[in-house]
Protein backbone atom coordinates (compact mmCIF):
# COMPACT_ATOMS: atom_id res chain seq x y z
CA UNK A 1 0.00 0.00 0.00
CA UNK A 2 3.15 2.14 0.33
CA UNK A 3 4.03 5.16 -2.41
CA UNK A 4 0.05 4.66 -4.13
CA UNK A 5 -1.26 7.83 -4.47
CA UNK A 6 -4.42 6.92 -2.90
CA UNK A 7 -3.32 5.80 0.23
CA UNK A 8 -4.57 8.35 2.62
CA UNK A 9 -7.89 7.87 0.97
CA UNK A 10 -7.43 4.20 1.74
CA UNK A 11 -6.62 5.25 5.84
CA UNK A 12 -9.89 7.78 5.70
CA UNK A 13 -11.88 4.97 4.88
CA UNK A 14 -10.67 2.54 7.50
CA UNK A 15 -10.96 5.83 10.14
CA UNK A 16 -14.60 6.73 8.85
CA UNK A 17 -15.92 2.50 9.24
CA UNK A 18 -13.82 2.08 12.54
CA UNK A 19 -15.88 5.24 14.06
CA UNK A 20 -19.17 4.46 12.75
CA UNK A 21 -18.55 0.93 14.07
CA UNK A 22 -17.80 2.02 17.14
CA UNK A 23 -20.09 4.86 18.58
CA UNK A 24 -22.99 4.36 15.48
CA UNK A 25 -23.00 0.38 14.67
CA UNK A 26 -26.85 0.87 13.30
CA UNK A 27 -25.24 3.22 11.13
CA UNK A 28 -22.13 1.41 9.77
CA UNK A 29 -24.35 -1.97 8.49
CA UNK A 30 -25.93 0.08 6.29
CA UNK A 31 -23.07 2.27 5.10
CA UNK A 32 -21.04 -0.86 3.92
CA UNK A 33 -23.97 -3.49 3.07
CA UNK A 34 -23.47 -4.48 -0.43
CA UNK A 35 -19.76 -3.56 -0.34
CA UNK A 36 -17.41 -5.38 -0.57
CA UNK A 37 -14.65 -3.73 -2.53
CA UNK A 38 -13.90 -0.42 -4.40
CA UNK A 39 -11.92 0.79 -6.69
CA UNK A 40 -9.10 3.71 -6.47
CA UNK A 41 -12.06 5.97 -7.87
CA UNK A 42 -15.00 4.65 -5.68
CA UNK A 43 -12.90 5.51 -2.71
CA UNK A 44 -12.92 9.08 -2.85
CA UNK A 45 -17.01 8.82 -4.06
CA UNK A 46 -17.38 6.42 -1.01
CA UNK A 47 -15.97 8.99 1.72
CA UNK A 48 -17.42 11.93 0.32
CA UNK A 49 -21.49 10.64 0.54
CA UNK A 50 -20.37 8.81 4.16
CA UNK A 51 -18.60 12.00 6.02
CA UNK A 52 -22.61 12.78 6.60
CA UNK A 53 -22.80 9.55 8.53
CA UNK A 54 -20.41 10.68 11.14
CA UNK A 55 -22.70 13.17 12.21
CA UNK A 56 -26.23 13.73 13.23
CA UNK A 57 -26.78 16.50 10.87
CA UNK A 58 -24.39 17.32 7.78
CA UNK A 59 -25.12 18.99 4.63
CA UNK A 60 -22.82 20.27 1.74
CA UNK A 61 -23.59 23.16 -0.11
CA UNK A 62 -22.18 25.16 -3.31
CA UNK A 63 -21.62 28.92 -2.48
CA UNK A 64 -21.54 30.08 -6.51
CA UNK A 65 -20.61 33.53 -4.96
CA UNK A 66 -17.40 32.08 -3.88
CA UNK A 67 -16.96 29.11 -6.02
CA UNK A 68 -16.29 27.43 -2.81
CA UNK A 69 -17.97 24.32 -1.00
CA UNK A 70 -19.72 24.68 2.13
CA UNK A 71 -19.99 21.43 4.71
CA UNK A 72 -22.30 22.49 7.87
CA UNK A 73 -21.94 20.05 10.73
CA UNK A 74 -24.09 19.79 14.02
CA UNK A 75 -23.71 16.71 16.37
CA UNK A 76 -25.09 15.91 20.10
CA UNK A 77 -21.66 15.55 21.06
CA UNK A 78 -21.09 18.87 20.48
CA UNK A 79 -23.69 19.85 23.41
CA UNK A 80 -22.76 17.47 25.68
CA UNK A 81 -19.12 18.48 25.58
CA UNK A 82 -20.46 22.28 26.40
CA UNK A 83 -23.07 21.11 28.96
CA UNK A 84 -20.61 19.10 30.35
CA UNK A 85 -17.76 21.44 30.64
CA UNK A 86 -20.10 23.91 31.87
CA UNK A 87 -21.20 21.72 35.10
CA UNK A 88 -17.49 21.35 35.85
CA UNK A 89 -17.14 25.12 35.18
CA UNK A 90 -20.49 26.28 37.16
CA UNK A 91 -18.94 27.99 39.85
CA UNK A 92 -16.69 30.14 37.36
CA UNK A 93 -18.58 33.57 36.63
CA UNK A 94 -17.25 33.33 32.73
CA UNK A 95 -17.84 30.02 32.66
CA UNK A 96 -20.26 29.90 29.12
CA UNK A 97 -17.62 31.76 26.86
CA UNK A 98 -14.98 30.06 28.41
CA UNK A 99 -15.90 26.61 27.30
CA UNK A 100 -16.88 27.93 24.16
CA UNK A 101 -13.45 28.95 23.68
CA UNK A 102 -12.30 25.52 24.76
CA UNK A 103 -14.23 24.03 22.50
CA UNK A 104 -13.27 26.15 19.72
CA UNK A 105 -9.65 25.68 20.21
CA UNK A 106 -10.38 21.77 20.42
CA UNK A 107 -12.06 22.12 16.96
CA UNK A 108 -9.46 24.13 15.33
CA UNK A 109 -7.13 22.01 17.10
CA UNK A 110 -8.07 18.71 14.67
CA UNK A 111 -9.57 20.73 11.60
CA UNK A 112 -6.40 23.35 11.06
CA UNK A 113 -2.80 22.72 9.55
CA UNK A 114 -4.40 19.42 8.14
CA UNK A 115 -4.52 18.11 4.71
CA UNK A 116 -8.08 18.28 3.85
CA UNK A 117 -8.14 21.62 2.32
CA UNK A 118 -9.77 23.69 4.50
CA UNK A 119 -10.30 27.50 3.50
CA UNK A 120 -12.27 28.92 5.89
CA UNK A 121 -14.28 27.82 9.38
CA UNK A 122 -16.56 29.53 11.12
CA UNK A 123 -18.33 28.30 14.78
CA UNK A 124 -22.04 29.49 15.08
CA UNK A 125 -24.07 28.81 18.16
CA UNK A 126 -28.12 28.86 17.68
CA UNK A 127 -28.95 28.90 21.56
CA UNK A 128 -26.52 26.67 23.12
CA UNK A 129 -25.90 24.51 20.45
CA UNK A 130 -22.39 24.63 18.17
CA UNK A 131 -23.05 24.29 14.37
CA UNK A 132 -19.40 24.25 12.40
CA UNK A 133 -18.80 25.48 9.70
CA UNK A 134 -16.39 24.35 6.95
CA UNK A 135 -15.63 26.17 3.61
CA UNK A 136 -13.22 24.57 0.92
CA UNK A 137 -11.60 25.88 -2.09
CA UNK A 138 -13.02 25.07 -5.45
CA UNK A 139 -11.69 21.83 -6.55
CA UNK A 140 -8.92 21.95 -3.59
CA UNK A 141 -10.36 19.94 -0.84
CA UNK A 142 -8.93 16.62 0.31
CA UNK A 143 -12.04 13.84 1.30
CA UNK A 144 -9.39 11.57 2.77
CA UNK A 145 -7.55 14.32 4.93
CA UNK A 146 -10.78 15.64 5.86
CA UNK A 147 -12.40 12.43 7.35
CA UNK A 148 -9.50 11.37 9.20
CA UNK A 149 -9.53 15.24 11.27
CA UNK A 150 -13.39 14.41 11.30
CA UNK A 151 -13.40 11.02 12.96
CA UNK A 152 -10.46 12.28 15.29
CA UNK A 153 -12.52 15.51 16.15
CA UNK A 154 -15.35 13.49 17.22
CA UNK A 155 -13.50 10.44 18.70
CA UNK A 156 -11.53 12.76 20.64
CA UNK A 157 -14.90 14.85 22.37
CA UNK A 158 -16.74 11.89 22.46
CA UNK A 159 -14.15 10.38 25.53
CA UNK A 160 -13.67 13.60 26.61
CA UNK A 161 -17.37 13.40 27.35
CA UNK A 162 -17.51 9.96 29.05
CA UNK A 163 -14.28 11.45 31.42
CA UNK A 164 -16.37 14.79 32.42
CA UNK A 165 -19.45 12.70 32.63
CA UNK A 166 -17.65 10.02 34.76
CA UNK A 167 -16.03 13.20 37.28
CA UNK A 168 -19.63 14.62 37.19
CA UNK A 169 -20.45 11.17 38.63
CA UNK A 170 -17.99 11.07 41.05
CA UNK A 171 -18.57 15.01 42.22
CA UNK A 172 -22.22 14.39 42.85
CA UNK A 173 -21.60 10.78 45.14
CA UNK A 174 -19.58 12.77 46.91
CA UNK A 175 -21.79 14.92 48.14
CA UNK A 176 -24.72 12.68 48.39
CA UNK A 177 -22.66 9.76 50.37
CA UNK A 178 -22.15 12.29 53.74
CA UNK A 179 -22.05 9.84 56.37
CA UNK A 180 -25.29 9.99 59.33
CA UNK A 181 -23.31 10.92 61.85
CA UNK A 182 -22.87 14.70 60.34
CA UNK A 183 -26.63 14.64 58.77
CA UNK A 184 -27.69 14.17 62.69
CA UNK A 185 -24.94 16.90 63.84
CA UNK A 186 -26.58 19.27 60.96
CA UNK A 187 -29.65 18.74 62.40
Amino acid sequence: MYDNDYEYDILGVLRLLRFVQMYRPERAARLVAGETQFSTEQILEFIYYSIEEIFDDCYSEYDEMSGSELMCIYDTVFDEYLEFSAKLMEAHPCSVQAVRRRFEDIVTFFLSDRNCGIFDMTIRYEGNSPQIQLEFAEGYWEPGGLVIALTDLMHYLIRENEHMKQIIEKRSDKIVSLPKHCMEEAA
